[in-house]
């Protein structure tokens, strides 16, 4: 998973300091945890525009959730290949079906999807895209 503007604090399993969910720090703290935090217009580092590339590049599924598909975000994940058995998800909630078709070739150039592989764009929420489909995820990331 990446959080290419940063994040507040880490996962459970993940080194370092940050703020534990539902936590009220001091002030002090939310500070230093602030500056994890990237703004949109500040983009994100060269070091994790690389380490998203590379993953990419290695990757047989994508899932996309929560995504905004602004064209800053979309630039940063392009794929240098295109890869036959590459497949991609994403959630596309609230976005209205007559935008799908663009976003679905978006990606598709984006993360290197070929035909009859198009991305499935899914009107649902990440924790119905993962229980759903975690057959077919699991399926597709053992090719």
């Amino acid at each position: 998973m990446f959080r290419p503007y940063g994040t507040i604090g880490n996962l459970p399993w993940q080194p370092g300091a940050g703020l534990a969910f539902g936590e009220s720090p001091q002030p002090a703290r939310l500070f230093e945890a602030s500056t994890n935090i990237f703004t949109f217009s500040e983009g994100a580092t060269e070091k994790v525009r690389s380490q998203i590339q590379a993953a990419l590049a290695r990757a047989r599924v994508c899932i996309f959730i929560g995504f905004g598909f602004h064209t800053q975000n979309m630039n940063l994940l392009r794929s240098g290949s295109a890869e036959a058995w590459r497949r991609a998800y994403a959630t596309v909630k609230g976005i209205s079906p007559e935008n799908h078709r663009d976003l679905a070739f978006g990606i598709a150039q984006i993360v290197g999807c070929l035909e009859p592989h198009m991305p499935k764009l899914l009107d649902w929420t990440a924790h119905k895209l993962l229980t759903d489909l975690r057959p077919a995820l699991m399926a597709a990331s053992a090719m």
